[in-house]
């Protein structure tokens, strides 16, 4: 098993010949604004991304999505990712948006 952090809660897990990507988190730094909640005032992404998107996204079997907060799972996830790749998520709420965005999963 190989795990590559990307940033955050965004990895890549290679596993038994497959590529999975975890959380794609895939904006630019910055676009997101702080959360307040949690005692930070800088805008998110704090970091930049460590290779472009198409590195990132190059070879991936499938992604997986924890779950829906735009820090595990942004707009430019949603529109970077190919529509047909497979998707694993945790329930049928998070399907059903992964659906209203184009995929289908």
């Amino acid at each position: 098993m190989r795990i590559t952090q990307i940033r955050n809660a965004t990895i890549i897990v290679e596993y038994a010949g497959k590529r999975f990507l975890i959380d794609p988190m895939l904006g630019p730094k910055g676009s997101f604004p702080p959360y307040p909640f949690a005692g930070n005032w800088k805008w998110n992404p704090v970091v930049d991304l460590p290779m472009d998107i198409s590195q990132i996204l190059s070879g991936i079997d499938a992604v997986i999505a924890t779950h829906y907060h735009f820090d595990h799972l942004d707009s430019t996830a949603f529109k970077v990712i190919p529509k047909d790749m497979k998707i694993f998520v945790k329930d049928n709420n998070n399907r059903k948006l992964f659906i209203r965005k184009g995929f289908t999963c």
